[in-house]
C-alpha cells in the first residue's frame, strides 16, 4: 500500500510530483525510500531500505528534466552465502519528460506527458533506479555490515560441489531408452 496523504479532501500518492503549478526554472523535492516504499511492490527482491532521494527538477514550458540523486542502504541477501546484508546505494539518474499531445515512441530516459496532465508519478522510476544501482552479483565483502561470506555456508558449498552425483536408477532407465 503506498504512502498517501490527505490534501484538500483528496488522496495523493507520496511519489507524485505536481509540476503543473511550478514556475519555469529549477525546483527540488526530497523523498525517503523505506519499508513502505519497498512493500508497495510484491515482486521486489528488496524488502527494506533507507534511501534519501533528492530530485532536482528543471522545468520549461514543454519539457521537464528530472535529476535523481539516491544515497543510502537497502537490505538484501548475499548471492553466495545468502546472509542478510545492508548494501550501499549511491546513484545519479536523469529522466527527460516532454510535455506534448503528440506522443512519440518512449525511450528508456524519455517519457511523454500530456498537456492535460499536471503531475508525474515517479514511484516506478525510483524503484527501477534502486534496482539498477545494485550490481549483478551482491556479495558480503561489498556490504556495509559484513566483510566476508559465512564460512560454514562456504564450506558446505565446497563439500557439496566436490561430491560425485549419485546414480539415479530412473535416469539410467531413461538413458537406455535413447540408446535403442
Amino acid at each position: 500500500m503506498p504512502t498517501i496523504f490527505e490534501e484538500a479532501g483528496e488522496m495523493r500518492n507520496a511519489y507524485e510530483v505536481e509540476y503543473g503549478n511550478l514556475k519555469v526554472g529549477p525546483h527540488e523535492f526530497d523523498f525517503q525510500l523505506d519499508k513502505v516504499f519497498f512493500d508497495r511492490s510484491e515482486e521486489s527482491i528488496l524488502k527494506n531500505g533507507n534511501i534519501n532521494v533528492l530530485l532536482h527538477l528543471e522545468r520549461t514550458e514543454t519539457h521537464l528534466t528530472l535529476k535523481f540523486s539516491l544515497k543510502g542502504v537497502v537490505e538484501c541477501q548475499c548471492d553466495i552465502c545468502l546472509s542478510d546484508l545492508e548494501y550501499p546505494i549511491d546513484a545519479e539518474e536523469i529522466l527527460q519528460a516532454k510535455i506534448t499531445d503528440s506522443f512519440g515512441e518512449e525511450e528508456p530516459d524519455l517519457i511523454y506527458l500530456s498537456t492535460r496532465e499536471h503531475k508525474i508519478d515517479v514511484y516506478q522510476h525510483l524503484y527501477d533506479y534502486v534496482h539498477l544501482a545494485l550490481p549483478m552479483k551482491v556479495v558480503c565483502e561489498d556490504s556495509v555490515n559484513r566483510s566476508e561470506c559465512d564460512k560454514s555456508v562456504l564450506e558446505r558449498l565446497n563439500n557439496d560441489s566436490n561430491k560425485e552425483p549419485e546414480a539415479n536408477p530412473e535416469w539410467e532407465k531413461l538413458k537406455d531408452l535413447f540408446k535403442q
